[in-house]
């Protein structure tokens, strides 16, 4: 499996007890925990006296990688750009940049003005996670919308063509996305 944790308060140490790998994350930061072949023994913890708050998305490393690695993208060496009028993102991972495994194409941090709309591009046999940090949004896949505020998750199943989801602001919001293949299908736990 690979882990992704991305801090949004706080700091989160990692210590791999099986691989000897460390590693620490601030607040900002998108922590990359890999297994390879051999696994992992793995515990993250606050190492400070504030808290702690990370958005945590677990997936399949395919094809597997040959070593258990820790990875960090650090805050301030990510890229910010302008995405719509009234939308700043934050592209913190991308298909093509190296640093993901298996099917998790892109990873991003929009800030929303109210009113701001923003389109995320969901290509053939591709899903979305879109995941409300802060303030209210409406999302429209299609013919289905749905409103959602804070800690609301919103999930776009993969289908066989691709479309647009569009996201818009019902007040100054925040929204992590992840858009991802077709992988196993949906797992709760």
């Amino acid at each position: 499996m690979e882990r992704l944790f991305y801090i949004l308060e706080g700091a989160v140490d990692h210590d791999d007890a099986l691989n000897h790998i460390t590693g620490s994350m601030g607040t900002g930061d998108l922590g990359i925990l890999t297994e390879g072949r051999r696994g992992m023994i793995h515990q993250e913890w606050n190492p400070t006296d504030g808290p702690a708050r990370a958005f945590i998305l677990v997936y399949p490393n395919e094809p597997l990688a040959p070593g258990a690695a820790f990875d960090a993208v650090r805050d301030d060496e990510v890229t910010r750009v302008t995405e719509a009028e009234g939308v700043i993102t934050k592209q913190v991972a991308k298909r093509g940049d190296g640093r993901l495994h298996g099917e998790v194409y892109e990873f991003a941090d929009s800030m929303l003005d109210a009113g701001a709309h923003m389109t995320v591009h969901v290509g053939a046999d591709e899903g979305a996670l879109l995941f409300v940090v802060e303030g209210q949004v409406e999302v429209q896949a299609g013919q289905e919308s749905a409103k959602g505020g804070v800690d609301h998750t919103f999930l776009v199943p993969p289908a066989a063509s691709p479309r647009n989801v569009d996201v818009t602001a019902l007040a100054p919001a925040r929204v992590l996305r992840a858009v991802h293949g077709a992988g196993d299908g949906l797992q709760l736990r």
